[in-house]
């Protein structure tokens, strides 16, 4: 009897200590959970609330006995995808959510919400843990980003324009140089250089209008820029042709302005020396880009280049212009002078972040 009576006295001890420890660990749990500054609420299968912390309380302004047995909803903004997100998580059994809490005086805190469902051994014995941390300083913070960037894009894009403007009055004090000249060589000389400003000034139009104004479609600029000098050559579209074969070629400030200048040579020599005295033919300009590297093609089925022409080594100053801009683009420029005359030039282009790449696309002006 001795024996039993100990032993059952021991269990007695060993239960009681049991239970302490139990009761002791719940404490502890208790304590992280009340000490923890994001909000935490259990809720049952149909988002009534079970139990929260001390910082639910704080957030939401009410007590957490008032808070228990009421619908986590009564204290949301009213959001559709806070009720999808709800069904999912009981289908999928964890999600992540944005919500917006109401708060005293109709103060609204925005949060990062996690949940977790823990289902019991009865499947509608079903707990959903959900904590929130409050993204008040980060939105504040995004915000503030964005104001400062939305500043910034503003500015860039009043440089360009006052670029672009500034281009525009050197065209105009030339045209003014122009009308006071009588040498038809120094008129020509000064058409000539408007020309090239209206090249670079356009590069800061199509930036200023663009969407990243970092970067321009070179293949959109060339299709304006040379319609442009039809139109100031006074070229007869049904006797000249004008063909283009380009892809979509994103380019940055650095390159497009070479480029655009390159470009503007070639098509002016070809509209004023390929077709003499009312010659047909057709002008035909292609852009791609491949990896890194771009080419430009300018071509054209007029009369061709003079018979013993060295253009490398020419005194023209369009030439000169152009193979030093090649040089500048780390390019390479090639003559094609077995039918009429087609110019090819390669540049490398920087390497850039989310490129739109070059997608194919072919038209006729």
């Amino acid at each position: 009897i001795r024996e039993r009576t100990q032993a059952l006295h021991d269990e007695i001890i060993q239960r009681k200590n049991a239970e302490q420890e139990v009761q002791a660990a719940l404490g502890y749990t208790r304590s992280v959970i009340e000490a923890n500054p994001d909000l935490m609420v259990v809720l049952d299968r149909s988002g009534i609330i079970l139990d929260v912390n001390a910082a639910t309380e704080t957030v939401t302004g009410i007590s957490r006995n008032t808070l228990i047995g009421t619908p986590y909803r009564t204290y949301l903004v009213d959001d559709e995808g806070t009720n999808q997100a709800f069904e999912q998580l009981l289908v999928s059994g964890k999600t992540e959510h944005l919500i917006e809490v109401r708060g005293p005086g109709g103060n609204i805190t925005p949060m990062s919400m996690n949940a977790t469902v823990f289902a019991g051994k009865d499947p509608q014995d079903v707990r959903i843990i959900v904590a929130a941390h409050d993204i008040t300083r980060q939105k504040r913070d995004e915000a503030a980003l964005r104001a400062a960037f939305d500043e910034q894009v503003i500015l860039l894009r009043e440089v360009h324009h006052r670029v672009k403007n500034n281009l525009q009055i050197i065209i105009s004090l030339t045209s003014l140089q122009m009308r006071q000249a009588d040498d038809p060589g120094v008129k020509q000389i000064l058409s000539e250089t408007q020309n090239r400003v209206r090249a670079m000034s356009l590069v800061h139009e199509k930036l200023y209008r663009s969407q990243s104004l970092s970067r321009i479609d070179f293949a959109d600029y060339t299709r304006f820029l040379a319609t442009q000098l039809f139109s100031y050559y006074g070229m007869d579209t049904k006797r000249v042709r004008l063909e283009f074969a380009m892809g979509r070629v994103m380019v940055d400030i650095g390159t497009a302005v070479p480029l655009g200048l390159i470009m503007n040579e070639l098509i002016s020599n070809a509209l004023k020396h390929a077709f003499p005295k009312g010659r047909e033919g057709s002008l035909s300009i292609g852009c791609e880009c491949i990896g890194d590297i771009i080419t430009l093609s300018i071509r054209d089925t007029g009369v061709g280049m003079p018979e013993g022409f060295d253009w490398k080594n020419t005194s023209s100053l369009g030439m000169r212009l152009v193979t030093s801009l090649v040089d500048q683009v780390d390019g390479t420029i090639t003559l094609d002078a077995t039918n009429g005359t087609a110019f090819t030039i390669t540049a490398k282009r920087p390497p850039e972040t989310n490129d739109a790449g070059s997608m194919p696309l072919t038209g006729r002006g």
